[in-house]
């Protein structure tokens, strides 16, 4: 561990990896099994959010709650996470942090990319009675990839570099409840089963944590020989 790296991977993140990979991949094995237990526990489930907030329209017109759920998903769209990226590498990159700007970027494209190739390999339906505008494979969430991507990147990478402690707590819990509210968001629209949620998230995680490993072991010689004038 280098003390004056942005990222410095520890034991405990390896640990992580590769509990997020085995719980991802027992998730992606049971979807692909079609297993009725799961079926049925997962129709229980958005049946009992239907029977609480009905058939709620992804617009801003719905309530106070209708219009957060709105918001929140719409924050978590592809195109949104892709803005919030851009402008999040283009501070790095004022900061001189260009390898760091340069693998965000890779993380959250080459990441979702994959969450695309996934999706269209598995061919999940989604839910019956989900809203039109949420078309395409249902598993792994879309939506549950791209938004954790970007928050465990500013919660695993950024975040701990506050020195401030009220101000590192408070990053924490805002992110933490901004991203679970997206998430959130997709069960309440109808969009995605239980799993495509927690199946999304998981990857991220993976993926995230071996992106951290590989920034941690290449970032000597990335400022040796390419970004030499950069922070690392």
């Amino acid at each position: 561990m280098r003390e004056n790296s942005v990222i410095n991977i520890k034991k405990s993140h390896i640990v992580v990896l590769f509990i997020s990979l085995v719980v991802f991949g027992l998730i992606t094995f049971t979807v692909q099994s079609f297993s009725v237990p799961l079926e049925n526990m997962e129709g229980d489930i958005n049946d009992q959010f239907r029977s609480v907030y009905g058939t709620p329209g992804l617009d801003f017109d719905g309530g106070f709650f209708n219009d957060m759920m709105s918001f929140f998903t719409l924050l978590g769209e592809s195109m949104s996470i892709v803005v919030i990226t851009i402008i999040l590498a283009a501070v790095l990159m004022i900061k001189r942090y260009t390898l760091l700007s340069f693998w965000v970027l890779a993380v959250v494209s080459t990441g979702g990319l994959i969450g695309v190739l996934l999706k269209n390999t598995i061919e999940r339906s989604r839910p019956s009675g989900h809203l039109a505008v949420d078309d395409g494979f249902s598993y792994p969430s879309g939506h549950s990839i791209a938004s954790a991507l970007l928050f465990l990147i500013i919660i695993l990478v950024l975040i701990p570099h506050i020195k401030h402690q009220f101000l590192k707590y408070a990053a924490y819990t805002i992110t933490v409840l901004i991203w679970m509210a997206v998430l959130y968001s997709r069960l309440y629209f109808g969009a995605h089963y239980l799993t495509d949620v927690l199946g999304g998230a998981f990857f991220a995680l993976f993926y995230v944590l071996t992106a951290m490993y590989i920034y941690d072991k290449s970032s000597l010689w990335f400022k040796k020989y390419i970004f030499k004038r950069g922070r690392i």
